[in-house]
């Protein structure tokens, strides 16, 4: 009965702690590869892409997606944008070098988080990088 009780408990406790997670690895045609994880209604993207190159695909995106964009600054190591959508959900990147060729982005939409917008704007990014 414990042993039951606890196969059950368990991974219910661990959930609670770590809230809302989902990881999934895919790889590119350029060999490039994007690890992500959803975690406090924040899409967390991990790109095997220099900076620069995922600043310039993330900016791409917004601009493609035609989101408003209401502050955007970058320098060589970080970047943010705030933008809105047509509908009015307010949207915050940032993009952070993690090495030379690993760098991290970060997309909230709204104030609790929409996984489904973000993984849009995420597969935007992909694009722009070429990675199917």
């Amino acid at each position: 009965m414990k042993t039951a009780l606890a196969k059950i408990l368990i991974p219910l406790i661990t959930v609670s702690f770590l809230g809302c997670t989902a990881a999934l690895i895919g790889g590119g045609a350029a060999g490039g590869v994007a690890t992500y994880k959803y975690l406090s209604g924040k899409l967390i993207i991990t790109y095997q892409y220099p900076y620069d190159q995922v600043w310039k695909a993330t900016v791409k995106a917004v601009k493609d997606l035609n989101f408003k964009i209401e502050y955007s600054a970058h320098d060589a190591l970080e970047g943010k944008i705030k933008c809105q959508s047509a509908t009015g959900k307010k949207i915050k990147i940032q993009v952070k070098r993690i090495q030379s060729k690993i760098t991290q982005v970060s997309i909230k939409v709204g104030l609790f988080g929409n996984l489904d917008f973000s993984l849009q704007i995420k597969e935007k990014i992909d694009s722009n990088l070429k990675i199917k």
